[in-house]
């Protein structure tokens, strides 16, 4: 995970949540909750996610931190560690083992579902770092090959990092688009660009890398036509705004193009502010992350003020290029990732502390509707059915 993650809190008994019925809606939940050096993965399964009070007694508790994703309709869960994912099915609101599958012997640096991206029913691509990629398949629980990626230096004292697959990684007919950026050891200070790699998933081969005029891009969203946008991560915003680190941007793949180019900068329209994560919503419209380093009393502590409630989202019109504050999410850690519901899109939003996340529908962008809240740090909001 994200270097430096803030500690968590204990979660508390909440109201009971009725069992989900075979025949409704089944969402999976999931917090990770740490007190002192203990830390924990939960994962609760609802049939609603309006206005539901999560029940942690009757969640499914994970030691240590353990990652989820939702494929096929079964529950994936990786395990740090024993480096094995294993798959879950439901039953009668009970979750059965249905396969595991150890990556123990390809001497993985990170583990979990953000450095994985799935392709297909029987494929997936798993990044060790950015060597090489693990070819996996989600239907046999079997490792089908490995595919090797060319060498990539250093750019002065900055290394290549693979951005993380689960929400940077974007699949375009059978082209996966894996965003590679260059940092130092702190993830504030960056390359002026960024890689991205274009992988061919029918043939499993490497067919381009393309340079990309904006730096830190692990964030990635797709149009309806096509379009391909990658922005930064809460990292890169932090560095320029508090280092003197390169601006932030959003860089563009546009339909049927095979280069990136810088589309704007992110304080052309935030009123000099730097951000990251645009997420396409649909009909023209996004959201922004924005760092607001003013409301820092010392913005000498760079870790402190970027992982504080000094984030707001910004609501944004692609077509006008505007972008206006959203009222109705408060400040938070900016670290928010997406929920994933067939029916509307979804925003985990974690409070300046992680010590909470609030689940908002952002089908209207400027006017979120809140829906439920969890402890610790929730990254993933998933249907199963």
């Amino acid at each position: 995970m994200d270097p430096a993650t803030p500690a968590l809190d204990t979660p508390d008994e909440m109201t009971p949540v009725a069992t989900p019925e075979p025949a409704e809606s089944l969402f999976a939940v999931t917090s990770l909750v740490s007190s002192g050096d203990e830390t924990s993965s939960y994962v609760s399964l609802l049939s609603s996610l309006d206005g539901v009070t999560i029940d942690y007694g009757q969640a499914r508790e994970f030691p240590g931190q353990a990652d989820f994703w939702a494929h096929d309709g079964a529950l994936f869960v990786t395990e740090l560690d024993g480096l094995t994912i294993t798959r879950f099915s439901v039953d009668s609101g009970t979750l059965v083992e249905t396969g595991r599958l150890s990556f123990q012997s390809y001497g993985l640096n990170d583990f979990g579902f953000w450095v994985n991206s799935f392709i297909s029913s029987s494929k997936a691509y798993l990044m060790n770092g950015t060597s090489e990629i693990i070819i996996w398949d989600p239907s046999e629980m079997a490792i089908t090959g490995t595919l090797a990626l060319p060498e990539l230096g250093a750019r002065g004292a900055l290394r290549p990092v693979p951005a993380y697959a689960d929400r940077a990684a974007l699949l375009r007919g059978p082209y996966l688009y894996q965003p590679i950026y260059w940092s130092d050891e702190t993830y504030f200070e960056f390359a002026p660009s960024s890689s991205i790699a274009v992988l061919d998933t029918r043939t499993d081969t490497l067919v381009e890398l393309l340079e990309a005029p904006c730096p830190g891009l692990d964030f990635g969203t797709q149009d309806e036509q096509g379009n391909l946008y990658f922005s930064s991560w809460v990292f890169a915003p932090s560095g320029a705004a508090l280092l003197a680190q390169p601006a932030t941007c959003v860089a563009r793949i546009a339909a049927g193009e095979s280069s990136a180019e810088a589309l704007f900068s992110i304080a052309s329209v935030t009123g000099g502010r730097e951000g990251g994560e645009l997420r396409y919503l649909g009909g023209g419209q996004a959201l922004l992350a924005v760092f607001h380093p003013e409301r820092a009393a010392d913005t000498d502590d760079v870790q402190g003020v970027a992982f504080g409630a000094n984030w707001r989202f910004w609501s944004y019109d692609l077509a006008s290029n505007q972008a206006a504050m959203v009222e109705g999410i408060d400040w938070n850690a900016g670290a928010a990732y997406s929920g994933g519901s067939s029916e509307r899109p979804l925003l985990l939003v974690p409070a300046g502390d992680y010590s909470a996340t609030s689940l908002y529908d952002i089908s209207v962008p400027a006017q979120p509707r809140h829906l439920l809240d969890t402890r610790g740090w929730s990254l993933r909001v998933l249907q199963l059915r």
